[in-house]
């Protein structure tokens, strides 16, 4: 059923390779995919759904995606960052992935790749490299290709290479979401690059565009949920995709180099441990305060270690019912729009851990309050 899902897939994008897109084959799987061709660094060429990039010094702010019946769009990179353009939408509050037939399994994950290029130059060729980028797509079991899905992306731990590796939301999110796991390339030790002109992002937008093209997705409700490097993704995604994305929710990452961030305001859940080494605490502490900052919260910014003081901080429950050994204790910052809220867990001595299946749920909460 897959194999012949994504040979379907193909012949059905067969007519559109002219935009950018055609069908190849993995040679170690033998199994077809689509490749959506992207633009060059700074450029301003339109691919796949054909969002463009803008300029500036973080190639922020680009137009909205047009039509194409399943889009894929990888995006041209712009200034430092290569940061790209926004939602891929039809009218209503839907995607032109709407009334799309999905032409995947329901109810389990299904592969993808998509060719992304640049922001970075092949030392070769002297062209944008090109990398062959996977990942991976479950929609409810119940999908309705007429109805605007939630969808909320995942992102793994260093090592990471499927599904299997991200946080399992599905258990908790069930038919209400569309899930996709975003994979880290080898060539960066299989964790997310995480430089100023990282190539994740130009990956991240590919992905996002080709999701709203193919499937009906609702675009004011987009999620993002990490663990380690996953994590530090999402403090990454809070900078860059904050026009995309209704809220983050990073677990156990520290602060990636970021360039020039958007303004607009986004929410986020956050644990992080007082002992942790790898991803430091004081570094999700800094990365809170940036998007304190991003969000125009009101009043100075304190420490998120609990006890709330009840002035800057509140108490915030997850509703988490989960058992677990040092559960975490959450506060909300009180002075920030009731609309984008920032939540901070912490523990003290639990280890780099992804706080399954409390975080599961805990995440899942947060999410569906949107």
């Amino acid at each position: 059923m897959q194999s012949r899902s994504r040979l379907l897939r193909c012949l059905a994008l067969a007519g559109l390779s002219a935009s950018g897109l055609a069908c190849k084959q993995d040679p170690a799987t033998s199994s077809s995919f689509i490749v959506a061709a992207g633009g060059t660094p700074g450029g301003g060429g339109s691919t796949g759904g054909g969002a463009t990039s803008g300029g500036g010094s973080t190639g922020a702010g680009g137009s909205t995606g047009g039509g194409g019946s399943t889009g894929g769009g990888a995006t041209s990179g712009g200034g430092s960052t290569g940061a790209a353009g926004t939602t891929t939408t039809a009218d209503g509050g839907m995607t032109v992935g709407c009334n799309e037939n999905p032409m995947q399994p329901l109810g389990s994950y299904f592969e993808y790749h998509v060719s992304i290029a640049g922001p970075d130059i092949d030392s070769t060729t002297k062209q944008p490299k090109v990398r062959d980028r996977t990942y991976w797509v479950r929609l409810p079991a119940n999908y309705d290709n007429t109805t605007p899905n939630r969808v909320v992306y995942l992102g793994p731990g260093c090592g990471g290479s499927s599904w299997q590796d991200v946080l399992r939301i599905n258990s908790n999110s069930m038919n209400d979401a569309i899930l996709v796991a975003v994979i880290p390339l080898a060539e960066f030790g299989a964790c997310f690059d995480e430089t100023a002109n990282s190539v994740v992002v130009p990956y991240f937008d590919a992905v996002h565009k080709a999701v709203e093209s193919a499937f009906c997705v609702d675009p004011s409700r987009q999620f993002y949920a990490g663990f380690s490097t996953g994590a530090r993704l999402g403090y990454m995604l809070n900078c860059y995709f904050p026009d995309v994305l209704r809220a983050t929710g990073p677990i156990q990452g520290g602060l990636p180099s970021l360039s020039t961030c958007k303004t607009n305001k986004i929410a986020m859940f956050t644990v992080s441990d007082t002992t942790e080494t790898g991803n430091p605490y004081s570094q999700a502490v800094q990365a809170t305060q940036r998007l304190f900052s991003q969000n125009g919260c009101t009043g100075s910014f304190v420490s998120p270690m609990p006890p709330a003081d009840g002035m800057t901080t509140v108490t915030y429950d997850p509703m988490a019912m989960m058992l677990m050994a040092n559960t975490p204790v959450c506060v909300k910052y009180a002075g920030c729009p009731a609309a984008y809220p920032i939540v901070f867990c912490t523990t003290t001595n639990a280890g780099h851990i992804t706080y399954e299946p409390w975080s599961d749920q805990a995440l899942w909460n947060f999410f569906k309050s949107f």
